[in-house]
């Protein structure tokens, strides 16, 4: 995906929606802001849909303020959401209803390989949903359309087909990031830092002494429950072959951790040294997920 689309990049794009659903302003007040017309807007929509569930950092950081972006900094002062929980409630209930709002694309960009869960199963879907927390949490339902999800994983991952979608699977179960040796630069330490302060007083990243992580595992286990679904819901592998993978990534979580907090404190480990970026959206669906009785965490505890 370019920078932009129509002009308007993801922080622009998560801030009209922002202010479309959280300061009450109307779309003829946005589409001004943004320059361009009602037909253009659904092109925006209906290409960053996906795209703002990969980098929820910046999502957030514009939808619960989009006074930062300048287009929209006439916005200072109004009354904003402060709870990323209730403003990740609203982005969900959004994404929901995408496709109904801004139409389908061609055939392809249907789910309808996706089926049915089965109950006996659906304690393996715990692995991945720190990830796919924006997804519906107790099926192998994806929001938005096949082709953005084929688009990222061809970007994110250079999976394009079958073969891709196991050798990355593969790795991810043999080697991943935890074989190798993070690196630590001034940037990382500022990362550690941010992610440290978003996961206090709950968590503590499993660093030691020295600064160094000491256990990143789960950092590629989740990433082994959120691929196998992602690729599962574009066709490149069938639903047994997914709950496989999900099985054994559940096995390595239950004979690494005795419990969904050092789980999370190691994913996070992991992202703040193997890839940085904003920990907002992850820390509050971590914090949220451990908190709630009705998480999928606490519904099927890890031992």
């Amino acid at each position: 995906m370019s920078n932009t689309v129509h002009g308007v990049s993801l922080p622009e794009y998560a801030a009209a929606i922002g202010a479309l659903t959280t300061q009450s302003i109307d779309t003829d007040a946005v589409l001004k802001a943004l320059n361009i017309t009602s037909e253009q807007w659904t092109e925006v929509c209906t290409k960053y849909q996906f795209a703002a569930l990969q980098d929820m950092g910046t999502y957030m950081q514009y939808y619960s303020n989009p006074a930062l972006c300048p287009k929209f900094n006439y916005l200072a002062g109004n009354e904003q959401i402060n709870s990323n929980a209730e403003a990740n409630s609203s982005f969900t209930q959004l994404m929901n209803n995408f496709s109904g709002l801004f139409g389908g694309g061609d055939d392809d960009d249907d789910f309808e390989n996706i089926e049915p869960v089965p109950d006996h199963k659906k304690e393996l879907l715990s692995i991945g949903s720190i990830i796919l927390h924006q997804h519906p949490t107790d099926t192998f339902e994806i929001n938005g359309y096949k082709s953005d999800l084929k688009e990222m994983l061809e970007n994110a991952w250079n999976i394009t087909d079958h073969e891709d979608a196991v050798e990355i699977l593969e790795w991810l179960k043999d080697e991943g990031h935890r074989g190798e040796d993070a690196e630590i630069d001034e940037d990382t330490e500022d990362d550690i830092k941010e992610y440290e302060q978003a996961l206090a007083p709950a968590l503590k990243l499993n660093i030691d002494e020295d600064g160094n992580p000491t256990d990143i595992d789960a950092w590629d286990i989740e990433r082994i429950g959120s691929v196998a679904r992602y690729c599962y819901a574009a066709g490149y592998i069938d639903q047994q072959t997914c709950l496989q993978y999900l099985e054994t990534a559940r096995k390595m979580a239950k004979e690494r951790y005795n419990n969904w907090s050092e789980y999370a404190a190691s994913f996070m480990t992991g992202r703040a040294f193997m890839y940085g970026g904003s920990p907002a959206a992850f820390a509050t669906v971590i914090l949220e997920m451990l908190s709630s009785k009705k998480s999928i965490w606490n519904t099927y505890p890890l031992k």
